[in-house]
């Protein structure tokens, strides 16, 4: 087995699970197993929430979930109930479609993987699941949040997930890496970079590909190919309220500037693409940008962003 094919063991996909009020259950999902697939039929939609550098929001992730879910607020795609009685879909036991959580490993559990390598090892655990040869098999719309959106613009450019992500909402996202300065700067000694992760050391953020010089980004920048994936890029301006940062506000703004970060990403970081291929209209590259008054966590859970991202993944 390749590198790629071994790290994608470590990919993991859950189903969300819900109550009868339309809330996630208490345990969150049920991790689908490796060799289960998604079901073939045309009724089926599936949107996929993938977490950022840091995985342990689990509750706000829940929280889209449920927004997402059969009796949430927003679209109800991926809940499509089967209308035809008689229809060979209407006897599945499991319901076609639905809202499902990536997980892959990040550094914070021992694991030191470039986002190229996890991109890859996304793309091989997708089209597995996805079933791409199937005719009947619908693209997935895919939500994700901090470095998980840097690692999905690899997977549709680099990897080929533009054959079956139809949506892709970014929130947050480090697309054109972070400022040099940011690694530079220290506070009472300590660096800026170490405070913000906390878990890690200024090394391994550069292999995390968030240096805006990194190979990573500048590999995404060189791909000529135009792609059909439609994406939304989305940036919080509230970084005074984002709690591991909120003390470092005042050298964020002389970095950002006031008003233009999310306490850790700044939005022109979160809202360009380094690849104009990967923009719907290459005269304007923040048609599909929005900025909301939220921090890099509460973009998670503000209820004028989920709206925003519903909308967005409206069939058209």
């Amino acid at each position: 087995m390749t590198n790629s094919e071994n790290l994608s063991e470590l990919i993991k996909i859950s189903r969300y699970n819900y109550d009868e009020h339309g809330m996630v259950v208490l345990d969150g999902s049920a991790e689908i197993p490796r060799d289960a697939h998604a079901i073939s039929c045309p009724y089926a939609n599936y949107l996929f929430i993938v977490h950022g550098y840091l995985a342990s929001w689990s509750m706000a992730y829940s929280n889209m979930a449920s927004f997402f879910g059969p009796k949430g607020d927003g679209l109800k795609k991926y809940f499509y109930t089967v209308p035809e009685p008689k229809s060979e879909y209407y006897k599945l036991k499991e319901q076609p479609g639905g809202v499902f959580f990536l997980s892959y490993p990040t550094a914070n559990r021992d694991f030191d993987f470039s986002p190229k390598e996890i991109a890859k090892a996304i793309d091989i655990r997708l089209r597995e699941f996805a079933r791409v040869d199937d005719e009947n098999m619908r693209k997935i719309d895919v939500v994700a949040h901090s470095q998980g959106g840097m690692i999905m613009s690899g997977e549709i450019l680099l990897n080929g997930g533009n054959d079956y992500i139809d949506h892709l909402v970014t929130l947050g996202s480090p697309l054109c890496g972070l400022p040099l300065e940011i690694f530079d700067i220290k506070v009472l000694g300590v660096s800026v970079a170490d405070v913000v992760f906390k878990i890690t050391n200024v090394d391994s953020l550069e292999r995390n590909g968030y240096r805006a010089d990194n190979s990573y980004l500048q590999e995404i920048a060189d791909v000529k190919n135009k792609i059909d994936t439609k994406i939304l890029k989305i940036a919080g301006i509230d970084g005074k309220t984002f709690t591991p940062t909120r003390y470092l506000t005042g050298v964020l703004d002389k970095i950002y500037g006031v008003n233009n970060h999310d306490g850790l990403i700044g939005v022109d970081s979160a809202h360009t693409f380094r690849n104009p291929f990967a923009n719907e209209d290459t005269a304007d590259p923040y048609k599909n940008c929005r900025k909301f008054n939220v921090n890099h966590m509460t973009i998670l859970t503000d209820h004028e962003v989920l709206k925003a991202i519903s909308t967005f993944l409206q069939p058209f």
